[in-house]
């Protein structure tokens, strides 16, 4: 299917026009996407056009409803991929973008490593008409190394004019304090997980915090990545990681909980596993998912289509 659920907290669905991709810094290392595609079997460098997917997805972007009211969906373009990478031809570049033009109601999330092929794309397309409201702009930055990436984001602002910039500090992997988020409009903050994740230091996560609320930017942490990168679990000495776990959410942690669990087989048995965001998600006392103007925006037009 072209549009897929997810369980990213700052997203609804992902879409995938293209699939494969390669690496261009330490954010690279351990993708998640890389690792998926080979337990199916297939190489992730070989970059693919699914031209069928343009059709496909417009009879799936529609608003949701929370809490009684429409909200638009917020579509993470290419969690499989990176739309501008160089073996992507610039037509199918300017077809997904139609596809997105198309449906104005829904918010997509057009993250890129690769901000120069970005900003050529988007000057290229939108100098003189500017950048439709819903389609949002965004560079992964994971450290101080490839803070240029902002840069050419704000300058893709001077060039085209006004649009929801975000930036994807994740996986935060050293210190951000030399980044610069004016006119950043939403910073996600988050630490890597999985089997090789590295550490990342809660300091990091506070500075990027800091910076974007100087920045007057929204700040969505999504997740500590490992558990140990949490300061409420570390505080523990137990040596049992579920009681280091109970520990962490008796003092605050808001994004997990302990769940009883069976085994499977002839002989089932209960055990207690943690559900939630990976290593916790609640930095300093506070769940931080704040949305940037344009979402409110628009849930104030879905809802204003229904009176």
């Amino acid at each position: 299917m072209a549009v897929m659920k997810t369980p990213i907290s700052w997203t609804d669905s992902t879409w995938n026009p293209t699939t494969g991709c390669t690496k261009v810094s330490s954010g690279c290392d351990n993708c998640y996407a890389e690792a998926l595609v080979h337990r199916w079997g297939a190489d992730f460098s070989k970059v693919v056009e699914h031209e069928k997917r343009l059709s496909q997805a417009s009879q799936l972007f529609t608003p949701l409803r929370v809490d009684g009211r429409l909200v638009p969906r917020r579509v993470f373009v290419n969690s499989m991929s990176d739309l501008m990478h160089e073996q992507i031809t610039d037509a199918f570049k300017h077809r997904c973008l139609d596809a997105m033009e198309a449906n104005p109601k829904t918010i997509f999330q057009l993250l890129t490593k690769r901000p120069m092929t970005l900003r050529r794309i988007v000057e290229e397309r939108y100098k003189a008409s500017g950048v439709p409201a819903h389609i949002w702009l965004g560079v992964s930055v994971e450290d101080n190394r490839v803070r240029g990436r902002v840069d050419q984001l704000r300058g893709l602002k001077d060039s085209v004019g006004p649009f929801t910039a975000f930036l994807s500090v994740e996986p935060l992997l050293g210190s951000p304090d030399r980044h610069d988020y004016t006119a950043i409009d939403q910073v996600l903050i988050g630490g890597e997980s999985g089997p090789k994740a590295r550490d990342m230091d809660v300091a990091w996560a506070r500075t990027s915090r800091d910076l974007a609320r100087q920045a007057g930017a929204a700040v969505w942490f999504k997740q500590f990545g490992k558990w140990s990168n949490n300061p409420l679990y570390r505080e523990s000495n137990s040596p049992l990681h579920i009681e280091r776990v109970r520990h962490a959410i008796n003092r605050g942690e808001k994004k997990a909980e302990i769940v009883e669990r069976t085994t499977k087989g002839p002989k089932p048995k209960p055990y207690l596993a943690v559900d939630g965001e990976k290593g916790g998600a609640t930095l300093d006392g506070q769940v931080l998912h704040e949305y940037p103007p344009h979402f409110h925006q628009l849930s104030r037009d879905l809802a204003g289509q229904l009176l």
